[in-house]
């Protein structure tokens, strides 16, 4: 799956790609389980093998404000977040039980 996805864009040669899918390392989430929250910074990526993930943030008044959600074969990570290294402002949370293969900044 991982590798469908980059070859797509073809931008990457293959021997890159498989070089590249061999970093991503499993990861299982429940349903209702954080990806990342709020306030965290984030040091890995994830490309989402099954299952539905939400983005939201907290309004002034305390309310969840979803503004995104994520499939199956979709990248699930706070981008600014992990460019920059500042904590992230959106949370991301299971809305179904997931498999993830993650890989990790160093």
């Amino acid at each position: 799956m991982i590798k469908d996805y980059f070859k797509k864009y073809n931008i990457f040669t293959d021997q890159y790609i498989e070089e590249l899918s061999q970093l991503f390392i499993p990861k299982t989430l429940r349903k209702a389980d954080y990806f990342i929250k709020e306030g965290e910074s984030c040091k890995e990526i994830a490309f989402i093998t099954s299952g539905i993930f939400r983005s939201y943030y907290l309004t002034e008044d305390g309310n969840e404000s979803t503004f995104c959600f994520r499939f199956t074969n979709d990248l699930l990570a706070p981008y600014s977040a992990f460019i920059t290294g500042h904590p992230s402002l959106e949370t991301m949370q299971a809305i179904t039980d997931s498999n993830l293969l993650i890989i990790k900044k160093e």
